[in-house]
């Protein structure tokens, strides 16, 4: 009777144990299962390109690693090259934007014409603009607030947030080119 006691023991704790390694398991990736996610899904969606890429050539080496790595890095720089674009102009921009703050805290801002024809809304912003953004004392109290302390502060929220996000586009890449070079040998498992 204590052996079959001492078994079953045994059994609840393996099936104690193996729930909290797969929680830890799920713990783990969960940060970094969209990642993996993504890089199947560009593999199943790239997979006929791929086929074609691959037929180019026949030897191993073609086969295992540069016909993989041609169409990841083809996934990398299609990715990489707009987000990069669009950085840029977001900081050249954040420039244009720093000079535009700078004079309408010395100048005040100049109210577009346009807002009064606004339909039913016009006249109450065009009040509000000569109250707060016409005059540099004012316009001053309300870009205040936007400087250079605040950007920095958004930049180190920000900054975990890109670092986050340029390593979950890592482990997609290397995920794709794992599963294109032993992506049939997965499917036949």
């Amino acid at each position: 009777r204590s052996n079959r006691r001492l078994s079953s023991l045994q059994i609840s704790a393996t099936v104690a144990a193996i729930g909290a390694l797969a929680l830890c398991a799920f713990l783990l990736l969960a940060r970094i299962l969209p990642g993996i996610l993504w890089a199947f899904v560009l593999s199943i969606a790239l997979w006929p390109t791929f086929v074609r890429v691959r037929s180019w050539r026949s030897t191993s080496r073609w086969q295992r690693i540069a016909a993989p790595l041609i169409l990841t890095a083809l996934i990398s720089f299609l990715v990489a090259l707009p987000v990069a674009l669009g950085t840029l102009e977001i900081i050249r921009e954040g420039q244009s934007i720093t000079v535009w703050m700078n004079d309408a805290r010395h100048n005040g801002v100049a109210m577009p014409e346009t807002i009064y024809n606004i339909p039913l809304v016009g006249g109450r912003i065009a009040l509000w603009w000569q109250a707060n953004l016409s005059s540099p004392s004012e316009a001053t109290k309300i870009f205040r607030q936007i400087g250079p302390g605040s950007i920095v502060g958004l930049t180190r929220n920000l900054g975990p947030e890109v670092m986050h996000r340029a390593l979950l586009f890592a482990i997609t890449l290397i995920t794709a080119f794992f599963l294109f070079r032993d992506g049939e040998g997965l499917w036949v498992r």
